[in-house]
C-alpha cells in the first residue's frame, strides 16, 4: 500500500464527521437569527449550545465562544447573520479545525472554506473545502515527515501532485494522478541526489526506468513551480486565519481581565477546556512542550501528555480530567521536594493563569489588579510583604 493510500485511510473517517460540522455551521445562522443576543453576554443558552462573547447592534454574535452539549466548541468571529467567519471548531476529543468560512474558487473548483483539519494523532490536512467538507482544488496532507500535496478531489490527488516519503529511502516524486493513481511520466528524486523517470498506467509501471533528459527537466520544473505557487497561496490564507485568531485571543484576554475583577473564573471556556488549559500549563512547568495554553487538545498537547505518561509510567488510558491534573501536581511536588536542599517538607508548586497565581515558599506572583485590590499586605505572621515589580 502506498504512503498516500495509508494516509488517505487515516483521514477519510474524520473527514466524514467534518461534513456534519458544516451542517452545524449552516444551522447556526438560523438559530442566531431566532435568538436575540444584545451586547455582552455570558453562557447564553441557544438551542444545544451556550454562547459567551460580544454581540453587535443587530443582536447577533460578533466574537466569542460557543460551547456545545457533548464537549465540542467553536471560538472565533461571526458575520452579521451569526455564521462563523474565522475560528477554531474543537470536536472535544483531540481533533479540531481552524478555518476561514466564505465562498471562493481555486483551480476552477468552488469552495466554502479554507483552513487546516488537525487530528489528535498528529495528521493534518491543509486545503480548500467544498460544501460537502471535502478537499477540492489544491491541498496537502501531512503525517510526520511524510506528506503529499497537489490538485485534490476529496482525500486523493487528482491532477498534478507530489509525494514525499522517508522510508525506506528519502524520496520525492512528482507526477500526474487520476483518482490517486499514477498516470503518465513520474519523476523520482532521491535525497542522495540521484533521480530517474518511470511511466505508469493506473499505478502500474510500464517499461524501464530512464534518466531524466533536458526536456524532462523543463517539464519537472513546471510541475514544481505549479505546486510551489499554489501551496504558497494556501499557506498565506492559513497564515491570515492564524493572525485573526491572535486578534481573537487579545479580545478574550481583555475581556477576561475585566471579568477577573468580579469573578474567580473565566467565562470563555467549558469545564473541559479549562481542564485542558490547566494540563497545558502544568506540563509547561514540568518542561514539556504542549504548545499554547488555549484549552485545545491538539497534537502538541497530546504528544506532551503521552510523554508525561510514559515518563511517569502512568496508565495510558487515563483521561484528560481531574485525575491527570492530580498526577501532574504530584510530579511537580516531587520535583520541588527534590530541589529542597534542607530536606524540609515543601508545599506543592501551584501554577495558573487568568486570575491565576504562582506560589513558592517565598514568592507569590499574581495579576496587578489583584495586588491593587489587597487591603492587608502582610502574611499570616503579620510580616510586611514587599512588592518586587
Amino acid at each position: 500500500m502506498s504512503a498516500e493510500a495509508q494516509l488517505v485511510m487515516r483521514i477519510e473517517g474524520p473527514i466524514l464527521r467534518l461534513m456534519r460540522f458544516f451542517i452545524l455551521f449552516f444551522s447556526l445562522a438560523l438559530l442566531a437569527q431566532e435568538n436575540e443576543c444584545p451586547g455582552y453576554v455570558f453562557d447564553k443558552q441557544i438551542d444545544d449550545f451556550k454562547f459567551t462573547g460580544q454581540c453587535g447592534e443587530e443582536g447577533t454574535p460578533v466574537w466569542g465562544v460557543s460551547n456545545f452539549d457533548g464537549g465540542a466548541s467553536f471560538q472565533g468571529f461571526y458575520d452579521s447573520e451569526g455564521r462563523w467567519t474565522k475560528g477554531i471548531y474543537n470536536f472535544g476529543d483531540g481533533d479540531y479545525v481552524i478555518a476561514s468560512f466564505g465562498l471562493g474558487s481555486i483551480l476552477d473548483k468552488d469552495y466554502m472554506s479554507v483552513g487546516t483539519y488537525v487530528f489528535g494523532n498528529g495528521v493534518y490536512v491543509e486545503s480548500y473545502f467544498n460544501n460537502q467538507a471535502k478537499p477540492v482544488g489544491f491541498g496537502a496532507a501531512f503525517d510526520g515527515e511524510e506528506y503529499y500535496m497537489g490538485m485534490m478531489s476529496g482525500t486523493t490527488l487528482e491532477g498534478i501532485g507530489m509525494r514525499r516519503i522517508v522510508e525506506p529511502v528519502g524520496t520525492t516524486m512528482y507526477a500526474t494522478f487520476t483518482e490517486g493513481k499514477l498516470n503518465g511520466t513520474a519523476f523520482f528524486e532521491y535525497d542522495d541526489g540521484s533521480s530517474f523517470k518511470q511511466y505508469f498506467i493506473n499505478d502500474e509501471e510500464v517499461g524501464e526506468r530512464e534518466d531524466i533528459s533536458s526536456g524532462d527537466a523543463v517539464q519537472l520544473a513546471k510541475m514544481k513551480e505549479f505546486i510551489t505557487t499554489n501551496y504558497a497561496e494556501l499557506t498565506i490564507a492559513i497564515s491570515n486565519i492564524e493572525s485573526s485568531m491572535e486578534d481573537y485571543y487579545k479580545l478574550v484576554d481583555e475581556a477576561d481581565a475585566k471579568i477577573e475583577a468580579t469573578t474567580t473564573r473565566s467565562k470563555f471556556a467549558s469545564k473541559r477546556s479549562l481542564i485542558i488549559k490547566s494540563v497545558q500549563e502544568l506540563l509547561t512547568i514540568l518542561g514539556y512542550v504542549p504548545g499554547r495554553a488555549d484549552g485545545i487538545l491538539g497534537p502538541l498537547t497530546n504528544a506532551a501528555i503521552q510523554a508525561f505518561k510514559e515518563d511517569q509510567d502512568i496508565d495510558a488510558d487515563i483521561e484528560v480530567d481531574e485525575k491527570l491534573l492530580v498526577e501532574l501536581q504530584k510530579q511537580i511536588r516531587r520535583e520541588s521536594n527534590a530541589d529542597n536542599t534542607n530536606n524540609e517538607p515543601s508545599e506543592p508548586v501551584l501554577g495558573g493563569t487568568g486570575t491565576g497565581f504562582f506560589v513558592t515558599n517565598d514568592i507569590l506572583v499574581t495579576n496587578q489588579h489583584v495586588v491593587d485590590g489587597c487591603v492587608y499586605m502582610t502574611d499570616a505572621q503579620n510580616n510586611q510583604l514587599e512588592i518586587l515589580t
